[in-house]
């Protein structure tokens, strides 16, 4: 399964000798032989180079200062000049003694993924199209760029309640009887009502 999802594992020993494995996985989404042996003091080869935004040591230090898995996702460059996105978690492991005495990890190519995201994230703006995500447990809702820009919003977390606060009072009683209706029943909803802006505005929506 870690195969078909492009999943890999890695250990980084910090004995003495610093030494890394690479499961067959990992080596394949960095684009080396299957007989290939990574050497600890050439990671920058592949995740330092011009536009990196991830030094690999950089990782392993915040792991091991910080005590605490680490998950993060950049670009690598694979060893026939090819970039990919990866996601990459870093688990850090100690000795009785409090030292770290390896890091072992997974790295999955996201690349397809990141691809997606950015043609949905243009398709979105064509279209004039934003996305949201409520989370009803936390009471959160999380909203894309295009989302952002129709509700006029900057915050990254809004709360139901401000999401309420922006629909015409005209129209709130009906969008909330929508709303926990479709929660209620499981079903979806498509509804229009009005926005009001800060300055005042009004702007028609559709939701589905």
């Amino acid at each position: 399964s870690g195969k078909l999802a492009k999943i890999g594992s890695w250990v980084v020993n910090l004995g003495s000798k610093k030494t890394v494995e690479w499961s067959a996985v990992t080596k394949e989404i960095h684009g080396v032989p299957v007989d290939y042996v990574h050497d600890f003091d050439k990671d920058d080869y592949f995740y330092s180079f011009e536009g990196s935004v991830m030094d690999i040591k950089q990782l392993y230090y915040v792991v091991i200062r910080y005590k605490k898995d680490v998950d993060v996702e950049f670009n690598i460059r694979t060893y026939n000049d090819e970039y990919r996105w990866v996601r990459c978690i870093a688990h850090p492991e100690f000795n009785d003694k409090g030292k770290c005495v390896r890091i072992i990890g997974t790295i999955q190519d996201i690349t397809k993924q990141k691809e997606e995201a950015d043609r949905l994230k243009t398709a979105e703006k064509l279209a004039g199209v934003g996305t949201f995500h409520y989370y009803a447990q936390t009471n959160e809702l999380y909203w894309s760029e295009i989302a952002k820009e129709i509700f006029g919003i900057e915050k990254e977390i809004y709360k139901f309640e401000d999401y309420v606060s922006r629909i015409h009072k005209d129209d709130r009683e009906l969008a909330i009887s929508i709303y926990q209706n479709s929660v209620a029943n499981k079903t979806d909803f498509r509804y229009t009502h009005r926005l009001v802006m800060d300055d005042g505005r009004v702007k028609y929506a559709n939701f589905f």
